[in-house]
This record gives structure tokens, sequence and C-alpha cells, in this order.
């Protein structure tokens, strides 16, 4: 990436975030929250966890749907989000197929 398209992200960010200012709720504001996120990273998809009764709750899912969180192909990102809760660290990837953590 270049430093001129790296700018060209963030002079965007602003018009990405008017979404989130908008929402009338919570869910709304996450799910463009991670609008903006995923159009600055330029990521294919994102999802917001976060504890409810105690366990961790995909909240807003952008680039997957209820049934993909659900189904076995999600098992990998499961793995990581039990990391994040448990260490209390964020966790990014560019690639999760080749994260040898996640593996």
């Amino acid at each position: 990436m270049t430093e001129q398209s790296l700018l060209e992200r963030f002079r965007a960010l602003p018009a990405n975030l008017v979404d989130v200012v908008r929402a009338k709720g919570v869910s709304d504001a996450l799910e463009a929250g991670l609008g903006a996120f995923m159009a600055f990273c330029e990521a294919e998809r994102a999802f917001a966890v976060m504890e409810s009764d105690g366990r961790p709750t995909v909240m807003a899912a952008n680039g997957l749907d209820r049934s993909q969180v659900a189904g076995a192909g999600f098992h990998r990102s499961r793995r990581i989000i039990d990391y994040v809760f448990e260490s209390g660290v964020a966790f990014t990837t560019v690639d999760l197929g080749a994260d040898q953590r996640f593996g």
C-alpha cells in the first residue's frame, strides 16, 4: 500500500463514519461502524462481539450472515473470539487461513 492510498483511506473515513453518527440504535451503529472499518481496511468481512450473559456473542456482522456464524465454517473465527475474550488482546489478520496461530 502506498502512502497516497493510505492517505486517501484516512480522508474517506469521516464520510464512512457519518452512518455511525446517524444510527438510531446500538445495532445500527455497530453495523455502520463495521462498514467503516471494512472500507478503511478493505476487509471482506468483520464482526463485533460483546459479552452477553457471561459469554461472547456476535452482535453485528458484515460480509457474512447469521447462518454462517452458527455453521461449522465459523469455527476458526470462533477460536479467535475465544482467544480475544480470554486474553483481553485485540486481534486482526490479513489471511485467517494462513495464520498459523489459528490453523
